[in-house]
């Protein structure tokens, strides 16, 4: 290797990207990281439910059969490619990738969210898990986190150097008709999974139908058979995933967003709300804080007082958007941009002649 004494990566360089879970919002803030560095090549191997958009990356393999199997052609992708810079997105991959790193390549992890955060692990879990990160630290090249709690996880086990990449939201930007009395709606966004908490969306649910008769429970997305049927039993509507236009066109009928995640990075789901001119209700974690403090709440009874106040009173639903919206200029495409080329240029010495 040779010096690249431009600081940039040049443009013909290729970025290959690694993800063992290519669905709901890693999938999306995937796409949206690749749309913002238009300048590089992007090649994508693949695990998950969704389709790459059209023209996206310049290459897609896609990868299937079991965990062991997926992780070893993952691995022989990656040797076999002459690609400048790896990015490998979540933890199942960025563990067996960095396991067995091609030195010649530098690799870039980013998390999309810790397991060992998890408030639920056991705490001999939770260190075990911890010590696994650390150590595969010395096969990272550089750590991406998506925000404050984040970067702190990362430094916290010895994370260097680490890069701050905001997400971006993933619908266009729009509006609800806030001068008419809002739809009696909660949603929430997301895979039905343990990390989501579906228990306590529907915990939610119930203080809210306790307090008005006609409120209409969402869950968009999917996963685990069991806490879908629970959900359903509950009288929530499971839609599954939606495209990038029904989920716009959705958030944009109004009601109010509720985020009942036990840990998170920075859920899409919640830029994606705001966005679409919806205010938000979600529950205080670890994970978010420096996240819209003022919008989050400790219990479901709390949260579904909040929605129930901002359901039953015009003025304090617009009045909790105006103030929201702000926080959408942290998360903007021109910063994404800024923050991917800081990333992908500090490895321009790595570029070969």
């Amino acid at each position: 290797m040779e010096s690249n004494m431009s600081g940039r990566l040049s443009a013909n360089s290729t970025v290959m990207h690694i993800t063992d879970c290519y669905h709901g919002g890693v999938g999306r803030a995937i796409n949206d990281m690749v749309a913002n560095a238009p300048h590089l090549n992007h090649v994508f191997a693949f695990h998950g439910d969704d389709t790459p958009p059209s023209g996206l990356f310049s290459r897609e393999i896609k990868v299937t059969g079991n965990v062991l199997s997926r992780m070893r052609r993952f691995s022989r992708l990656l040797r076999d490619s002459d690609a400048s810079i790896a990015h490998v997105h979540s933890s199942w991959a960025g563990g067996f990738i960095r396991a067995g790193r091609n030195p010649r390549l530098p690799l870039i992890y980013q998390p999309h969210c810790y397991k060992f955060v998890d408030p639920a692990l056991p705490r001999a879990q939770a260190v075990a898990i911890r010590l696994i990160e650390r150590l595969l630290l010395s096969n990272t090249s550089a750590t991406v986190v998506l925000s404050p709690a984040e970067r702190m996880a990362a430094e916290e086990i010895g994370a260097k150097p680490t890069f701050y990449v905001p997400n971006v939201p993933s619908v266009p930007r729009g509006t609800v008709d806030a001068e008419a009395a809002p739809r009696r709606r909660v949603i929430m966004v997301g895979r039905v999974s343990h990390q989501k908490d579906p228990e306590f969306f529907e915990q939610v649910v119930r203080q809210c139908e306790s307090e008005i008769n006609d409120v209409e429970a969402v869950w968009v997305g999917d996963g685990d058979p069991e806490m879908v049927s629970f959900l359903r039993h509950a009288g929530v509507r499971v839609t599954g995933w939606m495209g990038t236009t029904e989920l716009a066109d959705l958030l944009s009928e109004g009601g109010v967003y509720i985020h009942s995640a036990r840990y998170e990075g920075l859920p899409l789901s919640v830029l994606d709300a705001v966005q679409r001119g919806l205010p938000v209700a979600l529950r205080r974690i670890p994970s978010l804080r420096g996240v819209l403090e003022e919008r989050q709440f400790d219990t479901p009874k709390q949260l579904a007082a909040e929605a129930v106040r901002l359901l039953n009173d015009v003025s304090a639903y617009r009045l909790s958007i105006q103030r929201t919206l702000p926080w959408l200029e942290e998360h903007s495409n021109a910063q994404q941009q800024q923050s991917l080329r800081r990333l992908y240029d500090s490895f321009a010495a790595f570029q070969e002649d």
